[in-house]
């Protein structure tokens, strides 16, 4: 499953794996629009949203069930023969998710699942065509609770989606992909709180040089299940994004 994003999607990609089992029998590889010149921290933030490894990607690794693939910040990302390879940012275009989403309808087809979040432009559009015409499935942030409606509105103008919903509809996502019960058995879990690296601490205080600074954060209990609600600024290249993110009361 590919799971593009951009402008506004770090939130997007919280809630989805927030709500998301750790046994889906299904790999996860996260395309994000990064900014090529800062340090990737995507893996140790999705790590905290999820029971399962979440790693950033080396050249030629393969793909593996109930893990989470990140690609790393300046490259671009193709699949083959189940392996994942990173190449020059170049390849892509300045379409990633696109790039990415060609490969994995070319080598998965009628198993590839994409995925388009939050974000500005249309990166994903013509992915998930490749992806539709293989056989497999798409699905889409509802524009109205994307934070940046641009890239899901312009995938869901193809009419191509299986279904448009919000990111933490994890129940549509499984009936729409097809998980089985007995895999994506919907269980309540509690994640407890960050324990920051030491470069995610130092970057929250603006003195590690090529991270992104950690502008806020917070944690709120909703019943039984903890929700981190931080924001990261400007975690989503601004190469790619264009308009700084704005800030929640």
């Amino acid at each position: 499953m590919g799971i593009g994003g951009s402008a506004g999607a770090l939130d997007s990609y919280e809630r989805f794996f927030l709500g998301l089992p750790p046994s889906t029998g299904l790999a996860f590889v996260v395309v994000p629009h990064l900014d090529p010149n800062a340090q990737g921290l995507m893996p140790d933030i999705l790590a905290r949203c999820t029971a399962m490894p979440v790693v950033q990607i080396a050249d030629g690794q393969p793909l593996r069930a109930n893990h989470v693939y990140v690609i790393p910040p300046g490259r671009s990302l193709s699949l083959k023969g189940g392996t994942l390879h990173p190449g020059d940012l170049a390849l892509a275009g300045g379409h990633v998710i696109d790039h990415f989403f060609e490969s994995l309808a070319a080598d998965q087809q009628g198993k590839a699942v994409g995925i388009v979040l939050s974000g500005l432009g249309n990166d994903g559009t013509r992915g998930i065509g490749a992806i539709k015409r293989l056989g497999g499935r798409v699905l889409i942030e509802d524009p109205q609770t994307a934070e940046y409606p641009d890239m899901p509105r312009s995938a869901a103008g193809t009419r191509l989606a299986d279904d448009v919903l919000p990111a933490s509809s994890v129940r549509r996502c499984r009936q729409s992909c097809g998980w089985s019960e007995s895999a994506a058995a919907m269980t309540s879990r509690t994640t407890s709180p960050p324990h920051w690296s030491a470069a995610s601490t130092a970057a929250s205080r603006g003195g590690a040089s090529g991270t992104f600074p950690i502008t806020s954060g917070c944690w709120k209990r909703p019943r039984t299940r903890l929700k981190r609600c931080f924001r990261i600024s400007p975690l989503m290249s601004p190469a790619f994004s264009g308009t700084p993110r704005p800030s929640r009361p």
